[in-house]
């Protein structure tokens, strides 16, 4: 069940890629999410709270932005935006 605070976002979503385009750590699950979308890496924001997804998805052409969570583990150093929370992307 895909819910959330708000309730369930499901209808709000067109696609889910977690188990169909490979592991998000590496490079080609990115592009290959862009062409199930239809559209170039450069035009998906991808929002993650683990660094190895972020630089897998940049070196797709993907725009990576971490999610700063609490409790999570400190992330290396990296030259990716970083947000608290998703109305800081608006």
């Amino acid at each position: 069940v895909n819910r959330s605070s708000a309730g369930d976002l499901g209808p709000f979503l067109s696609g889910y890629f977690d188990t169909t385009t490979g592991p998000k750590r590496e490079a080609n699950s990115y592009t290959a999410i862009a062409a199930a979308m239809g559209v170039q890496p450069a035009k998906i924001l991808f929002v993650t709270d683990v660094g190895e997804e972020a630089e897998a998805a940049a070196a797709a052409g993907v725009v990576p932005v971490l999610s700063l969570r609490p409790g999570n583990k400190p992330l290396p150093a990296h030259s990716h935006r970083e947000i608290e929370g998703l109305t800081e992307l608006i």
